[in-house]
């Protein structure tokens, strides 16, 4: 459920928010480079499979390919 509530959170704020990241002027620490601001890319929809639901087991995955590829 974690997942949904992510990706349905990243649509509101991707929605409202239009402008550049925030540079908080971090730095490397083992080189003293400065680091870029995060860019975050589209924000990837769940794909769940319900039939593995009560299994115990994961069912919940980022690819159509990983989902198949649950029992």
């Amino acid at each position: 459920m974690s997942f949904g509530l992510s990706y349905l959170f990243d649509i509101a704020m991707a929605a409202i928010d239009h402008g550049p990241p925030v540079d908080y002027g971090y730095v490397n620490p083992s080189t003293g480079q400065k680091l870029e601001p995060y860019k975050r890319g589209p924000p990837r929809k769940p794909i769940c499979r319900c039939d593995l639901r009560n299994s115990g087991r994961e069912w919940v995955a980022w690819s159509q390919q990983r989902a198949d590829e649950l029992k």
